[in-house]
Parts: structure tokens; C-alpha cells; sequence
């Protein structure tokens, strides 16, 4: 049995660096943030010669302390330079001017693709009414950098077909409810008041690696309380690694299975859900490997 990584977990300081003699070349610094959907939005400083974007730094304000942080950007973040002068990069207005699929465009003007935008907006909503125009969940930069303006020009417009849920958390939405009366939740800090902690594949080391929101509390949290944390994944993934004092490894699939198991019981008990074999319900009972794909870790 190996010690717990929570040990570990506290956040390293990172002093200032003096970036005085890098911007001497003429480079001018422009404020920015990280626009990831991660929640973090961390600071960027952008360093520029002319319009060329030639390094990034991250938050360099203050000196990085307990509850005085950082808001300091992951590799995510860093390595924004390569989305903003990728050679792929779209810059300007493209029309297709060949079949779909054949890739032939022509470049035109803005005018001519607002221009072209309008037109065919207001045709589809002349013959086909509002209910026609739907606008997609996370739309381009939509989400992530702001919420509603597509909604709300669309509503000065006559109105837009709208949509039910989204990719991230509908099946949420609709638990909670049942669970605890509404879709509310603490923030992550309040982990440190718990005695167990059960992360069912939530990989929040990974996928908010940022230095501002709910994956910094955590993780202030975890280090402070040293709560007894369970990992639930089929692969030992970052947060596993960091923090878990038990990693349940279940097959890759079987994760619906096993959420719905403790409810459950077999046929001894009197009652088990329609479909579930009974085997699989004996095994989610026990933890046996047949069902959840390896035996429990201790870490």
C-alpha cells in the first residue's frame, strides 16, 4: 500500500519572472484571458511587434500565495500562440464555389458574407418561419467567451427553434432533481467539511488544469482536509494520480452498470431492475471483477 498522493497536492509557488529585458525589443503587451471551456479564464499576456502575436505569458501580478493566487494559465493556455498564427487558421471569409466535399472556396469580402448572411437568413424565415433557424449549443466561441447574444438577436428577429440540454451535464439536470430538490450544488471548497469523496469519472486534474475555479478549490480542499477521496475510472487518469486513496477501475462501458448497482439487489432480496442479468447484479453487489473489470486499488 503506498501513502496517499494528497500529500503532494499543494499548489507550487511560482515567483515573478522579470520580463523587462524581453519586451526591450518593442513588443507591446496586451491583456487577455484564456478562452478554453474549462471555467478558468485564466490571465494571458500577449506580446506583440506590429500585429504579430510573437510570446505568451501568464498571470505575473503578484506573487503567487495561499489565497492570493495566481491566476496562471495550464499548457493549455500557454500555447495559444500556435491556435492564433496556425497557417490553417481562417481569417478571412470563404465561399464555396464547387460541390460540397470538393473544397473549392473563393475568398470574399466581409460585406459580402454579412451580406450573404442576411439574405438567406431572412429568405429561410420568409418561407419557412422562425421555427427554421436553430442555433446549436456552444456555437463557435458561444459558451465559451459569452452566452445568449445569438439568442437574444434572433429574438428581436421573431424568435429561434430552441433546444433541450446540452453535451455536458443534461443527465444532471435531470437527476439532481430527484436527489436533492433542485439543480444546486456547493462549491468544490466545501469538500473539506465531507469524510468520503466519490469522483465517478470526473477528471477535473486534466480537463481544468486552469489556476482559477472549481479545480483550485478542490484542490486546496483535498490538501487541507486529506478527506478520503474514491476515483471511479477505467484509467488511472491525472486526478486518480494526484489524489485518490482508492481508484475503482471499471471496464471501459460498464459505468452505467455499475452507478445503477447500489441500488439495486438480486434475487435473493426479492426485486432487481428488468434487463440486468443477474450474475451482473450479484457482481456489482460484491465489487467482483467480472462487472467492474479489475479489483479495487489502494493507493
Amino acid at each position: 500500500m503506498r501513502a496517499s498522493a494528497k500529500s503532494h497536492l499543494s499548489v507550487q509557488p511560482e515567483k515573478l519572472i522579470d520580463s523587462c529585458g524581453r519586451v526591450s525589443d518593442g513588443t507591446r503587451t496586451v491583456f487577455g484571458y484564456c478562452s478554453v471551456n474549462c471555467e478558468g479564464r485564466c490571465i494571458l499576456n500577449f506580446h506583440l511587434k506590429g500585429d504579430e502575436l510573437l510570446w505568451v505569458e501568464s498571470d505575473r501580478s503578484i506573487d503567487d500565495a495561499a489565497g492570493n493566487r495566481q491566476i496562471r494559465a495550464c499548457l493549455r493556455g500557454r500555447s495559444i500562440r500556435e491556435w492564433i498564427n496556425h497557417a490553417d487558421r481562417l481569417s478571412y471569409p470563404l465561399r464555396r464555389v464547387g460541390r460540397r466535399g470538393e473544397g473549392r472556396f473563393e475568398r470574399i469580402s466581409w460585406d459580402e458574407a454579412l451580406d450573404a448572411i442576411a439574405s438567406n437568413l431572412s429568405r429561410v424565415v420568409q418561407t419557412y418561419g422562425n421555427e427554421a433557424v436553430y442555433i446549436n449549443f456552444a456555437s463557435g466561441v458561444m459558451c465559451a467567451n459569452i452566452m445568449g447574444f445569438l439568442h437574444r438577436f434572433m429574438n428581436l428577429y421573431g424568435g429561434c427553434l430552441d433546444g433541450y440540454g446540452d453535451y455536458s451535464h443534461s443527465q444532471i439536470d435531470a437527476a439532481m432533481p430527484y436527489l436533492y430538490g433542485a439543480r444546486d450544488a456547493n462549491t468544490p471548497s466545501d469538500v473539506r467539511h465531507s469524510q468520503l469523496l466519490v469522483l465517478f469519472g470526473d477528471n477535473t486534474f486534466e480537463t481544468k488544469m486552469c489556476g482559477a475555479g472549481g479545480s483550485v478549490h478542490l484542490k486546496d480542499a483535498l490538501a487541507a482536509s486529506q478527506v478520503r477521496t474514491i476515483v471511479i475510472d477505467p484509467r488511472y487518469s491525472e486526478t486518480a494520480a494526484n489524489c485518490a486513496d482508492e481508484w475503482v477501475a471499471i471496464r471501459p462501458g460498464t459505468d452505467g452498470a455499475d452507478g445503477g448497482g447500489p441500488g439495486l439487489r438480486d434475487d435473493r432480496g426479492g426485486s432487481r431492475r428488468p434487463g440486468l442479468p443477474r450474475p451482473l447484479l450479484r457482481g456489482l453487489r460484491r465489487g467482483h471483477p467480472a462487472a467492474l473489470g479489475r479489483p479495487r486499488i489502494q493507493l
